[in-house]
């Protein structure tokens, strides 16, 4: 009989199924495991396993998973880059995040809060966060990691260059933190330094570098059960944030026991301290600091990404290879009495030997100073490390303290396994420091032998898992010896998933730094299998994903078979006043969203290249002239920068985290529009290069993309508003600043037409058709006319496992742009969606203006395109977008959601909303039972609901001045109550949608005063300016994503507009259009994906 009280015989006695089994394509499944081999023993991790018990013997600890599943007195994991920590914490937990704030060498935010702390008024201060940058800073840090900021408190000590005493100030009552949830925030900036943390009863110590930028959190048990400290002064200028608070990501421990008792540590014990290298870690670098034998080093993603798991299968596959040629020292053996297999010092696999190689260069191994081990964890119990980590521990640490393999709980278990390759070796980096323990012997290891424990001290355990008990490796004994633990291939800790099919674009070229550090270069390499002479735009282009080469290449044509994106452009301006644009992704699910939307953007660059240019000359020199008294393009031109940094940030477009994607859909769908606007953006300037002409940057293409939002921009960051904005300070109001000129009237007709040409973009109407037949929807964009260069855009674009509820999208657009900026689309959610800008007539609105760094914010037409691809209903569109208001694009939207919309029923509830947004306000609605009621809605420029008219300053206008500011009895509001109750087909509406009855209609009697306006025959602002185009759409239209759309000045009753006289004189000399038609008389065109086509007015569809 076996020993124990499991009552079985030798005989009757058979293994347990495997507990996981990995079912990854690229895991042949052999039966290779000599552990389940016919007639072999059973080891005592398989008896312990089948509830055996009694087992003794070296690693015993081992055998019954659940005797590992003890609290541990600390666990450190690591924290990666990015908006927030994205997991939970534990009570135990220490979370260490290098980098998080700042570089290690970039100490502009240092020196920015050393001035502000050296103001005579901080003396004075008792609350840290009143300083700003500390309260931005302490913001960011409870972002990270969930902490409410507003019952926060703060303790900021200052460590000065000269050695002086540290000032430090303190929040009243600021402390350790108790209860659930609660945890200690650290921020260190400047000069390294050492956190210590000291065991409250046995007295061992841990130190932790803290290099600048570091973010550091600690659970309360921490806090209660160690004393933080610093273990020597910083060598520099040192500045510590320190935040007390509770995290809503916090969870109380459940499934471990309470922490190994008795716990101790012998006089003379060395501490450990915690070094984390900076990432990425390119292949030729080495690690370029001593180490001392008490260290523990941990390098996050060192020889690959946490999800990348081709590396792990590449090593079982050579192995078996390996063992299939009979290799020696090939073949698998069941080790620690079951516990996993092994291959001692295995030759016959090339990864192996490379991750070996590699482990070693970066620590600077001695190649005669070597032992190495290949370890195959198959089973469910598993070192709690991160995919492609590298651990290193020095001498004394293998000496002092106990470690081996942890067990994880049930329910952090899946079926993947995990391979760790182990090197002993002589570390050449490695120095002496007085107090090291003495050399461990057979006879100091006890009945053990090799394999014994020391003490019951657990290790300290990295990145998110238990402390650790077995004791695998204290075998690495020799003087100035380290063990290297590349703990690579495992299960996921946080999450169970399947291994990503390989992504062959992404792996060929990840994001070149420099080009991350904001010097314009090609994102991706392309190679070119056609001349850019022959190009022809109306054939098409496609980017194909070429495996030879493991590059992309664009090629001529339209061939979805094989493509990764593929597009096509007819250039049909100097016709019609339209083109049109065609481009569609792969639907291929194994090609990275982030290469789909690249390769679609580089298409478009190449396609329209001729009309970005001519388009970019027109609006830059618009641009420039505008701001020659606004003075405002330096501001705007900051506010993108650092918009784009926080969108980068939050997308993971950051160099050390570039080949993972965000999980938040919203930030996934943001990002995958950064990567269209960097590939329209390298599309072009490839073109630009090979004809000779001028490249563009990044911030070329947000003032493009800007469009619509760009004037209310140019309004609020003027040096003047600015800095009012900062002073907080009430200026006069408006009606104030208007009486205090006796010659001037800020609110007359020619101020508001000065407004409207400035910031007043759009008409719009919906129409319910009589019997609720129909529902038409039309847009007339107002604009100069020299931005006359209209693009009707087809987006087709599959973006799975981002909750995309629209895949293709239309709308009216520009060349360079990847939105509307028009602010009207089409989309086959079944929602249209359109916008009219709103005039803020008191200038101290733009006071609310959300500045950084008070607050983040991504450019509004990334927002906007998230949401358009996230949005699933009316209501949910406008939640999403309200979400955020930085200030700067105050409109009306429309949203009609045409799933509810039944051909001759009324109007179900949520079918139509809107929403007005100006600086600081956000209103929202269910309009459709005013839309029932009134049969139809318009917009012209002015806010409907009651708190934006009065913040806007709108009732205060119409008390002083009438229906010119009024909701219902402006000129455009009377023009379409003349005209909308008698819409009933699409003519009539295409018909309203251009209308200037000029010099007919409601006073004040103007061309500028029309629902498509005529500022060129204005008598009192004559300007280019006015309406541009008309766009319509109906239920049957919309469902082929097609509208009715006519380019042009109106012309119904008036002479076509033309930039040059017959006789070739210019008429408006001080206004650009290059690539523009000299007369515009064009008529509507239906514009659809394969081209324009007549006008088909269909109702019954």
């Amino acid at each position: 009989m076996l020993s124990g009280d499991s009552g079985c015989t030798r005989e009757s006695l058979q293994p347990l199924p495997r507990p996981g089994y990995d079912r990854d394509q690229r895991l042949a499944q052999l039966e290779d495991d000599p552990r389940y081999f016919p007639g072999a023993e059973l080891g005592k991790a398989q008896k312990a396993a089948m509830g055996i018990k009694g087992m003794h013997g070296r690693n015993t600890a081992s055998f019954d998973p659940r005797s590992t599943l003890v609290r541990p007195a600390m666990r450190v994991v690591y924290g990666r880059k990015g908006h927030e920590f994205g997991a939970s914490t534990k009570p135990d937990d220490v979370v260490v995040v290098p980098e998080l704030i700042c570089d290690t060498g970039d100490l502009a935010i240092l020196n920015r809060l050393v001035k502000e702390v050296q103001k005579p008024s901080a003396e004075d201060l008792s609350e840290p966060s009143e300083v700003p940058t500390i309260r931005s800073l302490g913001a960011r840090m409870c972002q990270y990691f969930q902490v409410d900021l507003d019952s926060a408190s703060f303790c900021v000590r200052w460590h000065r260059a000269d050695g002086g005493k540290a000032l430090e100030l303190a929040s009243p009552g600021f402390g350790r933190t108790k209860g659930s949830g609660s945890c200690m925030l650290n921020l260190s900036l400047g000069a390294t330094c050492e956190l210590a943390f000291k065991r409250a009863k046995t007295g061992e110590v841990l130190y932790f570098p803290q290099a600048n930028g570091t973010l550091m959190l600690m659970g309360h048990e921490v806090v209660n059960r160690w004393l933080p400290g610093e273990s020597k002064r910083p060598d520099g200028t040192h500045i510590s944030i320190s935040v007390a608070g509770v995290s809503r990501q916090a969870v109380e421990e459940t499934a471990l026991a309470d922490t190994v008792a008795g716990a101790t540590k012998e006089e003379g014990e060395q501490s450990s301290p915690l070094s984390w290298p900076d990432r990425p870690v390119p292949a030729s670098r080495r690690y370029m600091s001593h180490v001392k034998h008490d260290d523990v080093i941990v390098v996050p993603e060192f020889f690959c990404q946490e999800d990348d798991w081709n590396i792990y299968y590449a090593l079982i596959k050579e192995m078996r290879a390996s063992q299939a040629k009979g290799e020696r020292k090939a073949q698998w053996m069941s080790w620690h009495e079951g516990a996993h297999l092994l291959s001692q010092n295995p030759t016959g696999s090339e990864t192996y030997t490379k991750v070996v190689e590699r482990m070693c260069r970066y620590f600077k191994a001695g190649k005669g100073n070597r032992g190495t081990r290949f370890n195959w964890y198959r089973d469910g119990i598993y070192f709690p490390q991160k995919n492609g980590m590298l651990f290193f521990f020095g001498r004394d640490v293998n000496i002092t303290w106990q470690h081996g393999i942890n067990a994880l709980p049930d329910q952090e278990q899946d079926g993947k396994g995990r391979i760790s390759i182990i090197c002993w070796c002589l570390c050449q980096l490695g120095v002496e420091e007085k107090g090291s323990p003495g050399m461990l012997t057979d006879e100091s290891r006890g009945a053990f032998s090799m394999h014994g424990f020391k003490n019951k001290l657990p290790v300290h355990e990295l990145h998110g898992g238990m402390s650790t008990k077995d004791g695998e490796a204290s075998t690495a004994c020799i003087p100035d010896s380290c063990r290297a633990l590349f703990a690579a291939y495992f299960v996921q800790l946080a999450e169970s998933v399947a291994a990503p099919s390989p992504s062959p674009a992404m792996a060929a070229s990840p994001a070149p730094a420099a080009a991350m550090a904001g010097k314009q270069q090609p994102l991706f390499p392309v190679q070119y299998n056609l001349d850019l002479s022959d190009l022809k735009e109306e054939e098409g282009l496609t980017i194909v994903f070429d495996k030879t080469i493991r590059s992309l290449k664009l090629e001529a044509g339209m061939l979805p078979q094989g493509g990764v994106a593929w597009g096509k452009y007819h250039d049909n301006i100097h016709t019609t006043g339209w083109s049109e644009l065609q481009v569609q992704t792969a639907d291929d699910l194994t090609m990275a969203n982030d290469i789909k939307m690249y390769a679609a953007g580089y298409i478009e660059g190449l396609l329209t290249c001729v009309r970005i240019s001519e388009f970019y000359a027109n609006s830059q020199k618009l641009l420039l002239a505008k701001d020659k008294t606004a003075n405002a393009l330096p501001g705007v031109r900051k506010l993108f920068q650092n918009q784009m940094a926080h969108a980068r940030f939050m997308t993971n477009m950051e160099k050390h985290v570039f080949a993972e994607e965000p999980k938040d859909p919203y930030w996934k769908q943001v990002r995958y529009t950064f990567f269209q606007m960097w590939g329209l953006l390298d599309g072009y300037n490839a073109a630009s290069l090979r004809f000779g002409g001028e490249t563009l940057e990044l911030d070329d293409m947000l003032f493009m993309n800007a469009g619509g939002e760009l004037p209310q921009l140019m309004q609020a960051y003027t040096p003047d508003r600015k800095e009012h904005r900062a002073a907080r300070s009430q200026a006069p109001s408006f009606l104030q600043q208007r009486s205090q000129s006796r010659h001037e009237d800020a609110l007359d007709d020619e101020h508001w037409e000065r407004r409207v040409v400035e910031s007043g973009r759009c008409s719009a109407l919906v129409r319910l058709a009589d019997g609720d037949t129909d529902l038409y929807m039309g847009h007339a964009t107002w604009d100069d006319y020299s931005k006359m260069m209209r693009i009707f855009k087809f987006y087709n674009f599959s973006l799975p496992e981002a909750e995309t509820a629209a895949t293709k999208i239309s709308f009216s657009s520009y060349p360079g742009v990847i939105t509307s900026t028009d602010d009207f689309y089409e989309m086959n959610s079944g929602i249209v969606a359109m916008e009219t800008s709103l005039v803020i007539l008191d200038p101290n609105v733009w006071d609310k203006v959300l500045d950084f760094p008070r607050f983040h914010s991504i450019p509004n037409f990334m927002h906007l395109m998230a949401v358009n691809r996230l949005a699933k209903s009316s209501p949910d569109w406008v939640q999403r977008f309200s979400r955020t208001n930085t200030g700067t694009f105050a409109a009306q939207w429309m949203v009609a959601d045409y799933n509810q919309f039944e051909s001759g029923k009324p109007l179900p509830d949520g079918m139509f909303w809107i929403v007005e947004m100006i600086p600081g306000v956000s209103e929202m609605q269910d309009m459709t039972g005013f839309l029932r009621e009134h049969r139809y809605w318009a917009s012209f420029n002015r806010p409907f609901f009651a708190k934006t008219r009065e913040l806007s300053g709108f009732n205060a206008a119409e008390r002083t001045h009438g229906s010119l500011y009024s909701y219902e009895g402006n000129p455009r509001a009377y023009a379409f109550r003349m005209a909308a109750p008698a819409i009933n087909a699409l003519q009539e509406m295409r018909d309203v949608m251009t209308q200037n009855a000029y010099p007919y209609g409601s006073p004040p009697n103007d061309p500028g005063h029309q629902i498509s306006a005529r500022m060129d025959l204005s008598p009192i602002l004559k300007l280019p300016n006015g309406g541009i185009d008309a766009k319509v759409v109906n239920r049957c239209l919309l469902k082929k994503l097609q509208a009715q759309a006519i380019s042009g000045p109106s012309h119904t009753r008036h002479e076509p507009f033309r930039w040059k006289a017959e006789d070739g004189t210019e008429l408006w000399p001080q206004y650009p259009h290059a690539g523009l038609p000299n007369l515009w008389n064009f008529g509507y065109v239906q514009l659809a994906q394969f081209g324009q086509m007549a006008i088909t007015d269909e109702s019954d569809c």
